[in-house]
């Protein structure tokens, strides 16, 4: 059986300290999991980078990290939110 990448997102605190992790998002789009980024990005659940920038302007930078950054780099400047993934039927 082939592995698929299962994706999740997890609101969390700006420590992202394990007991704070509450998950907002599980499936397998990338592109599904960046617009969910983005929407609390915008809807001020989340910060992105730059906090003296309106929401919006920051779910931009997202975007646009979105295509170049590696995870590591996203997730360090993503605020209140934290995302990974694994492989179906493996444990996290």
């Amino acid at each position: 059986m082939a592995k698929t990448q299962v994706y999740y997102l997890c609101s969390c605190d700006e420590w992202k300290s394990n007991s704070s992790m509450r998950l907002l998002f599980i499936g397998t789009s990338q592109t599904k999991l960046m617009m969910k980024i983005s929407k609390e990005i915008e809807a001020e659940n989340m910060e992105y980078g730059d906090s003296s920038l309106t929401p919006k302007q920051q779910a931009k930078s997202f975007r646009n990290d979105w295509k170049n950054k590696t995870r590591d780099v996203i997730n360090g400047n993503l605020v209140y939110g934290h995302y990974d993934y694994a492989y179906n039927n493996e444990e996290i």
